[in-house]
């Protein structure tokens, strides 16, 4: 059950900072596109912000899972 449970949290980190690359690099793009920036200000903290709750998040649903499974 634990194997499972953690293969599940490995698979919602990764895709969470996947998703936090995909949306950083949009905002990016967009703004280099539409701006007068090659490298718009903000987007590394916007990534740091992103990844941040890409990991904090499915550790917040572990802690909460595993405090439903255990009596």
């Amino acid at each position: 059950m634990v194997q499972v449970m953690m293969g599940r949290f490995i698979a919602e980190v990764a895709l969470g900072l996947v998703a936090a690359t995909l949306i950083t690099v949009a905002v990016a793009a967009a703004m280099f596109a539409w701006g007068p920036w090659a490298d718009p200000p903000g987007v590394d903290a916007l990534f740091f912000v992103l990844s941040a709750l890409a990991l904090a998040f499915p550790a917040w649903r572990w802690i909460r899972r595993c405090e439903r499974v255990t009596p």
